[in-house]
């Protein structure tokens, strides 16, 4: 995996340059969905995270557009590791 650049972030407190996607279960939202073991192992074989559906409040009036309009709300998350910043 490459590294991240030390100074992207630059001194900035509020910048990690540790991100993490969290996986879930998802067999009750999704036909193709597995258990959170599952999805990670997936990310893991195929190298990539996939945005597949949109992940906000705004979700049952992002269902209700066609399916053409809803491929632009499809996201992924992730979120940051700042305690591991300046560890070694």
């Amino acid at each position: 995996m490459p590294e991240i650049p030390a100074g992207l972030a630059g001194s900035r407190a509020d910048y990690s340059r540790f991100l993490v996607h969290l996986t879930r279960d998802d067999r009750a939202d999704d036909s193709n969905g597995g258990t959170a073991f599952e999805n990670f192992r997936a990310i893991l074989d195929q190298q990539r995270i996939l945005a597949v559906r949109p992940h906000c409040l705004h979700g049952p009036k992002i269902a209700l557009l066609d399916k053409r309009q809803q491929r632009y709300f499809r996201t992924v998350c992730f979120t940051e590791l700042h305690f591991l910043r300046n560890r070694r």
